[in-house]
């Protein structure tokens, strides 16, 4: 049973590049994700029909205007998605204290937000790239119902307008932030109590979509 459950798992993981380091990440189940703090305020932008350098750019100015308008969302959402989705890493503990031993460290939970503490791009910089393996699969998913539903028949708007309502996690999570005026008034105020508050704060719009700051 152990060593099913560890095959099911490692067939979601992928190694990200940290901070110079190698870092193994889990994409969220379904399920998982339903308990992920929203952060979001806005549609996540279409990127379709643009090269990788346009969509990279594209992804990186919504990034920078989500932590901007909602800092504290971010940073719970950054949070809760690097501790509960990285599985590995290769650092050692030189790399970790000053005159460590070149001998690996485990990872783990606390260990992990010791050094990430110290590091908010690297923080920023994990969560990208769990949110971008999510992504990766609902954008999949979502073609994937949309082409049964084809095979079955459907018009093309009456499977795209299907798989739109049906869909579970990430875009309806994501949405749930655009659909309401309501929370896009108090995402307002919050940015405003934001830029009054904290002027001088550090502004996390150089995140690197490949994981590198």
């Amino acid at each position: 049973m152990a060593d099913i459950l560890q095959k099911m798992r490692a067939a979601r993981q992928r190694v990200v590049d940290i901070d110079g380091h190698k870092i193994t990440i889990r994409r969220p189940t379904p399920m998982e994700w339903l308990a992920v703090p929203d952060y979001a305020s806005a549609e996540f932008p279409d990127t379709a029909g643009m090269d990788d350098d346009q969509a990279r750019a594209a992804r990186q100015a919504w990034f920078s205007q989500q932590i901007d308008l909602n800092l504290s969302a971010w940073r719970e959402f950054a949070w809760h998605v690097a501790l509960g989705f990285a599985d590995a890493w290769d650092l050692r503990e030189i790399d970790l204290i000053p005159g460590g031993v070149p001998e690996p460290v485990a990872l783990s939970p606390d260990v992990l937000r010791e050094w990430l503490s110290d590091r908010p791009a690297a923080l920023n910089a994990l969560a990208v790239a769990v949110l971008s393996a999510w992504w990766e699969y609902q954008g999949q998913r979502e073609a994937d119902q949309k082409s049964s539903r084809l095979v079955w028949g459907a018009s093309p708007g009456q499977a795209d307008q299907t798989s739109r309502a049906t869909a579970a996690g990430g875009t309806d999570h994501h949405r749930r932030g655009a659909g309401a005026d309501g929370r896009r008034h108090r995402l307002g105020r919050v940015a405003d109590r934001l830029r009054h508050a904290r002027p001088g704060r550090h502004r996390a719009g150089d995140i690197s979509i490949a994981g590198r700051h």
